[in-house]
């Protein structure tokens, strides 16, 4: 296709490789609005990704030119570029050039009339100021890469998906953190009895470390425990009582009639509290399953109990990392006999502060960076946001979508004589290599406290289509099958992916930004909220909106289950997303001595910032183009209701009653003196 480029180095030419094959792809005829095709199934390399989104987020009228050019053309518009260039092209530098030749008439004549020589001097200016092997921000290259994105909820069964969402309201939390919880908990059922194998002498057990990232108050555990109950209490009080009861029985038994019994089986444990080695293998000794799961309010007690024994000459980081791993580990004490365990499936979920997270995880000279421990955990990490307190509960019905599939899955381990190990076919497995290479190709230009993910994405995007498997099987009452399919391996990479976004914004908070927050992750109801606010800037008073209107017009835009109940819920919302409201009272919106946003930067940021994700979200953009097209120019029209049918069905809240919340604390006093809102 080209000559190899002078002064780069191999990897940067296989990026530049990369990013030619990429816009020949994407710039075919309507290429660009496939964006969940493409995004899930035709692009795997990372780069080719975040071309794919800088491409969808140019405005349309750029756009267009682009979609019209036929193949032919667009393989000969890269060539070009390659024979005029002595730099890589990165995605930011092809993004560039697109924006450039298109910005003035001749460039755009030029790539029309095919004469790709003359268009490519736009670029050639763009690369004449660049420094040779000048490089961009790592941390932007990480991000550009591996994106912040909303949890694949898509890839859940759909009424544990909705049993979740119901959860985090019921428990006024955020969601995003609760799928890992599952993982957790289920892996814990089946322990030694499932596992995958993508291919020979390889296998992945289901072993799942996660943490949930939150400062205090947000409400890290209450839903993770709730979701371990069926676990923690029923089924181990369950055993409790019958090793009681046998033991009971033995021991009426006559001196001379026991002599020669065995004593009952101890109680196997379902869970932990403490998180040492002596208590894991306590706890697993004659296990049948190997799998026991530690809930922990704290995460960072895990790395304590590691340097427990630290004084006497010893840590126990070694026999944990062999535990992730699924190998026997064994400890030795000074004095002691030593301390082995074999077949443990240890399951760990926990939330941590994001000081203490930097501090346990980062201090004592990156020692749990280095050896690896950090980077076996999936991480979730949400800034501070308001969840309105409701009425709502995680009722019976909610609980029971989960709690069949756990009951299922220890039902189906009891039956087992073998354990299943869980294989690819050619589909999967293809695609499973072409990912894990595309990631591992891009190692070289994230920051190298990052590249240590890396591995254990690869690994976790197995361990997490198993899962997933076990999840779908057991919510429709069938048995895992013995070979994963294409769709389960995109549903494993899909949430690999996701920890990945995620965890860019944990490291930066360990190794470069103590203060780091990550953005804020949109939910449907945010996007909802950005498009009414959108549809009042006509009605902007003296640079203000009036609370009471907001809470007024989204009420009229949204389905039964989505309202807020009282202006100051809605207070608390607009408080959550960094939207400026002055402590005075203003007229405003036809209303005397209200509350007020105020309509600046912030809240411009936020209604741009929600209409990219609503016309980018996979799957998702032509629902909310309806939304801000349709539904908010008619709120007083009977059809709005037909325009909200889809945004209904696929609401967060199940069907109950409106949500009765308790107000924003920065205007609970008015409830009380009389203002109105």
């Amino acid at each position: 296709m080209h000559q190899a480029l002078p002064n780069v180095n191999q990897a940067d030419t296989q990026h530049f490789e990369a990013s030619l094959a990429a816009l020949a792809m994407l710039i075919r005829p309507g290429n660009l609005e496939r964006t969940r095709e493409a995004l899930s199934l035709e692009i795997a390399h990372p780069r080719h990704k975040s071309l794919y989104r800088a491409l969808l987020e140019l405005p349309s009228d750029t756009r267009a030119p682009l979609e019209a050019l036929d193949p032919n053309t667009a393989i000969r518009l890269t060539e070009a570029t390659a024979a005029q260039t002595e730099l890589p092209v990165t995605v930011s530098t092809a993004i560039d050039w697109l924006r450039e030749a298109w910005a003035n008439a001749e460039g755009a004549k030029a790539l029309q009339s095919g004469d790709l020589a003359r268009a490519a001097e736009a670029y050639q200016k763009i690369q004449a100021a660049t420094v040779p092997g000048e490089r961009s921000n790592p941390w932007d290259q990480a991000r550009e890469l591996f994106p912040r994105q909303n949890v694949p909820w898509e890839h859940l069964p759909p009424r544990l998906t909705e049993s979740l969402q119901q959860l985090a309201r019921s428990c006024a939390t955020s969601a995003s953190p609760l799928p890992g919880a599952v993982f957790c908990c289920l892996s814990s059922v089946v322990g030694r009895y499932a596992s995958v194998s993508p291919k020979m002498s390889w296998t992945e057990p289901l072993i799942f470390w996660v943490a949930d990232i939150r400062r205090s108050g947000q409400g890290k555990t209450p839903a993770a425990r709730k979701l371990a109950e069926l676990i923690t209490k029923r089924w181990q009080t369950e055993e409790t009582e019958r090793y009681q009861q046998e033991m009971a029985h033995h021991n009426s038994l006559p001196k001379k009639e026991r002599q020669g019994l065995p004593e009952p089986e101890p109680p196997h444990s379902y869970y932990l509290t403490q998180l040492t080695i002596e208590g894991v293998r306590d706890q697993l000794v004659g296990h049948p399953t190997g799998g026991i799961v530690a809930i922990q309010d704290e995460i960072s007690a895990m790395i304590t109990g590691q340097n427990e024994y630290k004084t006497k000459g010893g840590s126990d980081r070694e026999a944990w990392l062999s535990l992730f791993d699924g190998h026997p580990a064994r400890v030795a004490r000074a004095g002691q006999v030593p301390i082995t365990i074999t077949g443990g499936r240890v399951q760990v979920y926990g939330g941590i502060q994001p000081e203490i997270f930097r501090k346990s995880f980062g201090g004592n000279a990156g020692t749990y960076i280095h050896d690896g421990t950090l980077y076996r955990f999936l991480l979730t990490f949400d800034r501070d946001e308001f969840h309105e307190l409701t009425a709502e509960a995680w009722a019976e019905e909610h609980q029971a979508a989960w709690e069949r599939i756990l009951t299922r899955a220890r039902d189906w381990v009891m039956q087992r004589e073998e354990p299943l190990a869980m294989l690819l076919n050619e589909q999967a497995q293809g695609r499973f290599l072409e990912w894990a290479n595309g990631i591992k190709a891009a190692m070289p230009d994230l920051p190298e406290a990052l590249r240590g993910y890396i591995p254990k994405a690869v690994a976790y995007s197995l361990r997490l289509a198993g899962a997933l498997h076990l999840l779908r099987r057991f919510s429709e009452g069938q048995e895992p099958m013995g070979v994963l399919s294409l769709e389960d391996i995109e549903a494993g990479i899909a949430f690999s992916e996701f920890y990945l976004g995620q965890s860019v914004d944990a490291m930066r908070l360990i190794t470069s930004d103590s203060n780091h927050t990550p953005r804020r992750d949109y939910t449907e109801t945010d996007i909802l909220l950005g498009q009414v606010l959108e549809s009042l800037r006509p009605e902007v008073d003296s640079g203000r909106l009036a609370i009471g209107h907001i809470h007024q017009r989204f009420n009229e835009a949204c389905g039964p289950q989505q309202r807020v109940k009282s202006p100051h819920a809605m207070g608390g919302w607009l408080r959550s997303l960094g939207l400026t409201i002055p402590h005075g009272l203003h007229d405003a919106n036809g209303k005397r001595r209200v509350r007020c946003v105020v309509w600046d930067s912030a809240l411009e940021k936020i209604v741009s910032d929600v209409s990219k994700v609503s016309k980018s979200t996979n799957g998702e953009g032509s629902e909310m183009e309806t939304l801000s097209n349709q539904s908010l120019h008619c709120l007083h029209n009977e059809q709005r209701m037909e325009t909200m049918e889809t945004l209904e069905t696929q609401s967060l809240q199940p069907a109950g009653p409106v949500n009765q919340g308790l107000g924003d604390n920065g205007d609970n006093a008015d409830n009380f003196s009389g203002v109105e809102i």
